[in-house]
């Protein structure tokens, strides 16, 4: 019995996530807000307004915050400035979006 729980811890061990696979600092946030355009994109298609892009670009930037404390390699310091980064991230792409909006229409 000790053999086959030996076993499967080594074999557990050996098996999970690769070290390489791992994300790096600040790739949370690149896939938080690839996330966020991708459900914005997608709601504004279902509703028939691309206003909703903004609403998935705030929305992606704080998944990027989850990911990035979850699964990346980052102090807790660090985090809060990518927070700060991010509103001002989040506050640029909804100004420059409802600016073209506006010049558009």
């Amino acid at each position: 019995m000790t053999i086959i729980l030996k076993t499967g811890f080594i074999a557990y061990r050996q098996n999970s996530v690769r070290p390489g696979l791992r994300p790096k600092k600040g790739d949370g946030i690149l896939f938080g807000i690839i996330i966020g355009i991708v459900i914005g994109i997608f709601i504004s298609t279902v509703f028939n307004h691309f206003v909703f892009v903004i609403i998935g670009i705030a929305f992606g930037h704080y998944i990027g915050l989850i990911i990035e404390s979850l699964a990346c390699p980052t102090s807790s310091s660090e985090i809060v400035s990518y927070r700060k980064y991010s509103l001002v991230g989040t506050i640029a792409a909804i100004a420059s979006i409802l600016y073209a909006a506006l010049s558009i229409e």
